[in-house]
Parts: structure tokens; C-alpha cells; sequence
């Protein structure tokens, strides 16, 4: 992706990859539900009724490492 975005003239002002720290909250997630009902306002109510199924092929892919998430910054000149 990176080499995608400077190849058409971005540059990069700031580039983090955050793909640890969502294993670690899907880890969360998990443990949250184990421990009592999920709760009534998140993440599911934009994504929509197949937001289970979505989230758990983005966690296998992260885990997998064939997919990450990365924050980024980038600017066109």
C-alpha cells in the first residue's frame, strides 16, 4: 500500500502500524464477552448484522499475518 500511495505522489507524514494493537482488542473483545453480555452500543451497530463474521476474518487475517492495519498520515505536494 505504502508503495502504492508514494508511486502516485504522496508523501508520508506519519505511517504506524497498528496491527498488535488490534489483536490485542480483539483479544479484549473476546474476553469481554466471555465475562457478560456484549454490549448494547459499539461497533456492530455500523457495520451491520455481519460485522461478526467481518471482524472474525479480519482477526484470523491479522493473526495470519496477511493483512495489517496501519494509521497513516500522507500529503500531496
Amino acid at each position: 500500500m505504502l508503495t502504492a500511495l508514494l508511486q502516485r505522489g504522496f508523501r508520508t507524514s506519519s505511517w504506524i502500524d497498528r496491527s498488535d494493537a488490534a489483536i490485542e482488542w480483539f483479544d479484549e473483545q473476546r474476553m469481554a464477552r466471555a465475562h457478560g453480555a456484549p454490549p448494547t452500543l459499539g461497533i456492530h451497530l455500523a457495520m451491520g448484522p455481519d460485522f461478526p463474521e467481518m471482524a472474525a476474518n479480519l482477526e484470523r487475517n491479522l493473526q495470519e499475518g496477511r493483512v495489517g492495519l496501519v494509521q497513516a498520515i500522507m500529503r500531496r505536494p
